[in-house]
């Protein structure tokens, strides 16, 4: 059963609450609270902060758009043109993440952080979009 048109789908809802939090990661006090994970984090693993704290970022931006990606692809109402829209907005959400940085002190936009959210973003909505597919071939047919 579809909702109204005039509502808000959950996932609709759920994809802007992502995109904000998206967005919240790239303000200073995200950053703050970043550095100060990392420093715990680099201190217990062995790999050396330089290193850990590279990990832990990237980590953390794949994470992020992974999940940008699936959730582009769930708020689509049709599924021809999502993939290609998906790789855009994530690419888009991406650009915008990293240009909100240079509106807080300690904070740098960079461009090879725009390519890898939105390649996650995009591999996200692909992974979701083979998801689908296969869970559509295999769903039971009606009963006649």
């Amino acid at each position: 059963m579809n909702s109204p048109p005039d509502r808000i789908s959950n996932h609709t809802l759920l994809l802007s609450a992502w995109i904000g939090l998206i967005l919240f990661s790239s303000t200073g006090m995200a950053g703050r609270w970043a550095n100060s994970l990392y420093a715990m984090l680099s201190s217990h693993s062995g790999l050396g902060e330089g290193l850990a704290m590279l990990l832990f970022q990237k980590g953390y931006h794949v994470f992020l758009f992974v999940v940008l990606g699936g959730l582009l692809v769930s708020a689509a109402s049709s599924s021809a043109p999502t993939l290609s829209r998906a790789i855009l907005w994530s690419f888009v959400v991406g650009a915008l993440s990293e240009a909100l940085q240079l509106a807080f002190d300690g904070r740098g936009p960079s461009l090879a952080d725009v390519l890898l959210n939105g390649a996650s973003g995009s591999a996200g909505a692909w992974i979701w979009l083979r998801m689908l597919s296969a869970r559509r071939k295999t769903a039971p047919g009606p009963v006649s």
